[in-house]
């Protein structure tokens, strides 16, 4: 068989090796390797690896050259042969230069070669008359020996397109938690059948064991069932390791065309020999046309003993069905992909992985992602090769530590999620009486919940003692906001003490004194969800008489408000204002002189307007502030260690929602590494939720580490720092909630469009093109938009394998249930081309 080498554009080609009009000679191809065009940027840079690396390091484009013989019968027919080439190079150049036609390539296919190899053509050159230029020894002649022809290709050859669907699904068994739930048990031997990890391609296997059959025929086997038609023509494998195979075992893989209940046609292939950790492919191609009434076709793996007391067991890894005439040269893990992340506890995953790709660098990839319902964004990361299978990209968000509860639910993805009160909200409330002496002692219990505060209000009826030396919760010193006294006959005292990041559970309120106090009452007050670093407003008072006590504070939009009064008087009851609630309500013990209350409102404009009152008339003081829920410049943090971090660059997603119904939540990442401590400061730094149902949120970029590691270090634990605030804070019972953090793989290539789309739009991720974007086809492949909201690089596919990941939001919501079927499309490239 004669090596092809051939011109061709797809309509036009000509056959540069016929033997007749066109010959190459001996030795007459050169390709050499082209040179590099850029040098590394270094090893700090974040993307120095993968897909961004094979972009970064471009070479320069690839000279070719093919000595000729051209040749024929006539010096017309000569001529003929020399315009016909000619043609052949101005429509390679008028493709380059103005997209007229299609590309011209350089088909090499070598002697007893499969596949053939394409360089894609820029130009070219041809010098027919060469050195003898106008030498008469020219006259007459039919044939030109040793005429160079010089072609400037692209740097990289290319092989044949691929296109894969694998319809099964987990079919390398790596799904753990739920591990084979998509594959059917169906066994009447003794034995086991189970997902295994000591023996496998990639990550796991399924193992397949027989012991000791009582009759020929028995099996340990697990099949699966796929959508089919009539008329669809099916090709099938998968990957066996034949452990102590002898001749009473067999391993079985079998197809069944079926209807609802009944096999239309079935076949079967056999593998008989021990296969002992070698892992050894074993097909049915081109499957004959299902007949009429197909609805499905099940899938089965088997080991079948063929005699009694047969041992035996077989481990089986990558499985294959496809709707072709042949089996993939690559292959991928499936083509359904679900909004689930966490595969330890699913059925399905978000990821796709492709492995066995041909070629020596990343191949180019175009993917067609088919939703069946409208969706609002799409986005797509990729890991390749020793990174693929990376741990520490996805985050139950119950696993940070820091949260206030775990509440279940059947809509996050994992069964569970982490929730986290996102205003300032009460608490608890305690409240002590004494006389004559110089401590009040009341045991107050504080929650759990973070970002809390401790108020403490005193009122003191005495001609001495009317402020404490000192407050403290738990043996901590509190601070002390400010007073009332009144110096006048009714000698009635209000302080008002705070304390930030009180201890939790039950401690007590120690009031002291420099001497005895006449009558002493004490109300406690304790909040979560407060601003750690300005917790409180400017703090507020007032004084009187009467029996109605006014007093405005000063606040924002969104504060809870902590008001409180005393009376000098014992016996009269407190009505609590409008809007306001009562959390404490003294009198003073017989024979004194003293009443307090206080309550708490939620701020609904700039100043609030504080009152109660009392049943009887006399002197009174007012105290209160505003305390004030976490900001921008102080959220909340919630914290979660990564002990062995992935590296690399990474856009985070969380998918998550309020319980509130104003979208007011805003949610920022940041990281912790070594004694490096970043946390988003300002409103711009934060993303806004969308309300009340789950949905996935775009919340930044990081890279990890942030720093490069030193040569003999180890990376250390890298802690994610998941930062909030609510932006309104007009819901009492507004909280975050999070099902899960993803970080999105970006430097090995991504994808990102949110726009709306009908249901049969598909989402076309272009890495093949020079455009190399994301748009919108119909089902016909035909374009319908390129959304202007879109980012990244369309990544591409390592030989060593890649895996792609997936989510998607419908309308305003990501449900785990919404899915997409992917069908991807590779071009194998070469850097080394055998013969070149």
């Amino acid at each position: 068989m004669a090596w092809t080498f051939s011109l061709t554009d797809g309509t036009n080609t000509l056959d540069l090796n016929d033997g007749t009009s066109f010959k190459i000679l001996q030795n007459g191809f050169s390709a050499p390797a082209p040179m590099l065009r850029t040098t590394f940027a270094g090893r700090g840079n974040p993307s120095r690896s993968g897909e961004r690396l094979m972009r970064g390091v471009q070479h320069e484009n690839r000279n070719v050259r093919v000595r000729l013989q051209i040749g024929g019968t006539s010096t017309d027919v000569l001529a003929t042969n020399i315009q016909t080439l000619e043609a052949q190079l101005r429509r390679a150049s008028e493709f380059s230069a103005f997209g007229i036609g299609a590309q011209m390539q350089l088909k090499l296919q070598w002697d007893s070669a499969t596949n053939a190899v394409f360089f894609n053509v820029i130009a070219g050159r041809f010098d027919p008359i060469g050195a003898g230029s106008h030498n008469s020894a020219l006259v007459g002649q039919t044939q030109l020996v040793g005429r160079d022809l010089d072609l400037i290709c692209e740097p990289y050859a290319v092989g044949t397109e691929e296109t894969i669907e694998n319809h099964l699904r987990d079919a390398n068994f790596e799904i753990a938690g739920t591990a084979l739930a998509d594959w059917t048990a169906s066994s009447d031997a003794t034995g086991s059948d189970d997902r295994d990890t000591t023996r496998f391609i990639w990550v796991s296997s399924l193992k397949l064991d027989v012991t000791d059959s009582t009759s020929g025929g028995q099996k340990q086997s697990r099949y699966q069932d796929r959508t089919a038609a009539a008329a669809d023509v099916w090709s099938v494998s998968a990957y066996i390791e034949a452990n102590d195979i002898t001749a009473a075992i067999i391993f079985v893989l079998h197809m069944q065309f079926r209807n609802a209940t009944t096999a239309l046609y079935e076949q079967e292939e056999f593998l008989e020999t021990a296969l002992v950790g070698t892992f050894t492919q074993l097909s049915m191609v081109n499957i004959k046309a299902a007949p009429t009434g197909t609805t499905l076709i099940r899938f089965w793996v088997e080991a079948r003993a063929t005699d009694v007391d047969a041992n035996g067991t077989c481990y089986v890894a990558q499985c294959m069905a496809v709707k072709a005439t042949t089996i993939p040269t690559a292959w991928a893990s499936g083509r359904e992909i679900m909004n689930h992340f966490d595969d330890d506890g699913q059925l399905h995953v978000n990821y796709l992985d492709i492995e066995d790709v041909p070629g020596d660098i990343p191949a180019l990839l175009q993917l067609k992602a088919t939703e069946n319902e409208a969706h609002t964004a799409f986005w797509c990361g990729a890991r390749h090769a020793g990174r693929q299978r990376d741990a520490g990209l996805f985050h139950e968000g119950e696993d940070f530590g820091t949260w206030d509860s775990e509440p279940t639910s059947g809509s996050p993805s994992g069964g569970a999620f982490g929730e986290r009160v996102s205003v300032a909200t009460y608490d608890a409330a305690s409240s002590g009486v004494t006389e004559d002496t110089t401590t009040l002692t009341v045991a107050h219990t504080c929650t759990t919940q973070g970002d809390r505060l401790l108020v403490v209000s005193v009122a003191v009826w005495d001609t001495v003692e009317t402020t404490p030396t000192g407050v403290t919760y738990a043996g901590v010193a509190m601070t002390m906001q400010g007073s009332m006294i009144r110096t006048d006959d009714s000698r009635v005292g209000l302080t008002t003490w705070t304390l930030v990041a009180p201890a939790t559970g039950t401690n007590n309120i120690i009031a002291t004194f420099a001497t005895n106090g006449s009558d002493i009452i004490l109300g406690g007050d304790s909040f979560y969800g407060v601003d750690q670093v300005t917790p409180v407003g400017t703090h507020a008072t007032n004084k009187s008489g009467g029996t109605v006590v006014t007093l405005n504070i000063v606040t924002s939009l969104g504060d809870m408000v902590v008001y409180a009064s005393t009376l000098s008087l014992r016996t009269p009851t407190s009505t609590t204002g409008s809007g306001q609630t009562e959390r404490w309500d003294v009198s003073g013990l017989t024979g004194s002189a003293l009443s307090a209350q206080g309550s708490t409102e939620r701020s609904d404009t700039s100043t609030m307007a504080m009152t109660n009152t009392w049943s009887s008339s006399d002197d009174w003081a007012a105290a209160g502030l505003a305390v004030k829920p976490v900001t921008a410049a102080s959220p909340t943090v919630l914290t979660l260690g990564i002990a062995t971090p992935p590296q690399g660059v990474y856009q985070v997603l969380a998918r998550c929602a309020e319980n509130g119904t104003s979208a007011d939540i805003r949610l920022g990442i940041g990281y912790g590494y070594g004694d490096i401590t970043e946390t988003p400061s300002v409103a711009a730094n934060y993303t806004a939720l969308n309300g009340s149902s789950f949905h996935i949120v775009d919340i930044g970029t990081l890279i990890i580490p942030p720093l490069e590691q030193p040569t003999n270090a180890t990376i250390g634990t890298y802690t994610l720092r998941l930062a909030y605030y609510d932006d309104a804070n007009v819901d009492s019972d507004r909280k975050l909630q999070v099902d899960y953090v993803w970080l999105v793989p970006v430097d090995f290539g991504s994808g990102f469009i949110s726009s709306k789309a009908t249901g049969a739009d598909v989402v076309f991720v272009d890495g093949r093109s020079e455009l190399r974007a994301l748009a919108l086809l119909n089902s016909s492949s035909v374009i319908q938009s390129y959304p202007d909201a879109q980012g990244g690089d369309p990544p591409q596919v390592h030989p060593e394998g890649t895996r792609l990941s997936f989510a998607s939001v419908d309308a305003t919501f990501a449900d785990i249930a919404d899915g997409w079927t992917m069908s991807i499309t590779y071009l194998p490239r070469y850097l080394s081309v055998a013969g070149t």
